[in-house]
């Protein structure tokens, strides 16, 4: 059995598995993952995220929120005064938060999962539908899977339900030429392709893992139930996936594991400077480089030179244009239990906020079916962003659209769910441990077929 212990090996790999070139850039990271401690602090009157972009690489941001920030860095807390923080309280180790992922162990295993026909595997078909319990396919759940691993799984998905799945392996490439896939699941006949679109995005931000089962749990399940409900689903509307929106970032990530675990970006060269990356949910031609869009380019959220500037941006943006109307879509992150709608860019509603609202309440509450509590909100009341996916998406909606059937768009940010403020009791943040993925994956089921009726009875599954 492989496992890729060497960037070097990865990079072969990688190359001979997915047509792309050799991901050799090794980002200047100032940062030692296996040192690090998890914060959680208040913004203090001195706080401005410009001032940790000017810090440098040694501290990663990982989440914020109204009046506080969580953040991983080796730096001693007294570091965290000069960015005008304030009672900041310890979270967790890094390290022991990595070692939940059981990543070497998930890499060898890994390989004798892939249920591909080029390696003489089983076929999906033979596991009975997600959610039955079936040893065969909730194996393949119970860890984390490299890019070739998942791109042959859909692969795979596509040749044991040619009836619902077509598995288009290329909408556009990398900077390092790896390919972006896109999986269409919908029952197949006339006019399968003048469906109105219900899109599903992961892995827009490389370093949030969980998403990726998410997606690929998902559809598989699409593709697989004969639930009568998601029958009635299929006949309307076309799902479409892009399970890997950034197969740069993501690739990164498992190389010199853990070292650009918590790694956010693309990997795109930047001139003028040895930083690399641009944050993609910040690049998209829509209210761009505005509010917290960074314009430094070390920083995690830096926006780009210009709108839509990345390759990955220009593909999925081309690709879901190419096919309206998109009725809806999830774009899923982690981490902190919530839907969301937009506007990002502004805490000022619009014209379609109360039905989105309505729509995202109802989703939540589906989310949390299974017992993980989930909530809601606008997303610009957390913090305001330009340049985000769900804005643009949007927002060509109301161009496109009319009446009740504009384009809903809503970001569902998987696992865990907000520390508790007693020391020591941890939330484990993007390091989600492998006995997470499987239910975090199952309460997602009812969120994506609530949200898909909620768009049907508004009259939107009608071409």
């Amino acid at each position: 059995m492989l496992v890729l212990k060497s960037w070097r090996i990865c990079c072969l790999v990688s190359t001979l598995l997915l047509a792309g070139s050799c991901l050799d850039v090794r980002p200047p990271y100032a940062f030692d993952i296996t040192r690090a401690k998890m914060w959680r602090c208040l913004q203090g009157p001195g706080w401005n995220i410009s001032r940790m972009d000017q810090a440098g690489m040694g501290v990663v941001l990982l989440k914020r929120g109204v009046a506080w920030v969580e953040l991983a860095t080796d730096l001693p807390i007294g570091w965290m005064d000069s960015l005008g923080l304030l009672d900041c309280l310890w979270l967790a180790n890094v390290s022991t938060m990595l070692s939940t992922e059981a990543h070497g162990e998930s890499a060898a295993r890994s390989q004798d999962l892939v249920r591909t026909s080029s390696t003489g595997g089983h076929s999906l078909r033979e596991a009975e539908p997600a959610g039955s319990g079936s040893v065969g396919v909730e194996a393949w759940f119970t860890q984390y899977h490299n890019l070739s691993q998942m791109y042959h799984w859909y692969q795979q998905l596509g040749e044991d339900y040619p009836g619902r799945v077509t598995v288009n392996s290329s909408i556009g490439r990398t900077h390092y030429n790896y390919t972006i896939m896109a999986v269409h699941v919908t029952s197949k006949g006339a006019g399968q392709e003048t469906k109105p679109v219900i899109y599903v995005q992961c892995l827009l931000h490389a370093r949030e893992w969980i998403t990726g089962p998410v997606c690929m749990y998902l559809a598989f399940y699409l593709a697989s139930t004969d639930d009568i409900q998601v029958q009635v689903l299929l006949e309307k509307f076309q799902f479409i996936f892009v399970p890997v929106a950034n197969p740069d970032g993501y690739l990164l990530t498992w190389i010199d594991y853990p070292k650009y675990r918590l790694w956010r970006k693309n990997v795109s060269p930047l001139g003028g400077t040895s930083c690399v990356g641009v944050d993609l949910n910040r690049n998209f031609d829509f209210h761009w480089s505005k509010l917290d869009g960074s314009g430094n380019p070390c920083s995690e959220e830096y926006s780009g030179p210009q709108a839509s500037s990345e390759p990955e941006t220009k593909a999925i943006s081309s690709y879901l244009l190419s096919h309206a109307p998109v009725s809806g879509a999830i774009d899923f992150h982690s981490y902190y239990q919530e839907v969301l709608y937009p506007y990002a860019w502004t805490k000022d509603s619009n014209e379609h906020t109360s039905r989105m609202k309505y729509i995202a309440e109802w989703v939540a509450s589906a989310s949390s079916q299974l017992g993980t509590p989930y909530t809601s909100g606008s997303m610009g009341s957390i913090y305001t962003a330009g340049g985000t996916f769900p804005d643009w998406l949007y927002y060509q909606g109301v161009l496109q659209g009319s009446g009740q059937c504009f384009t809903v768009p809503l970001t569902i940010e998987l696992r865990p769910k907000p520390p508790s403020t007693q020391l020591g009791n941890f939330l484990t943040g993007f390091l989600v441990p492998t006995s997470e993925i499987l239910p975090t994956c199952k309460e997602m089921v009812p969120s994506l077929v609530k949200f898909g009726q909620l768009l049907l009875s508004s009259g939107c599954g009608d071409v």
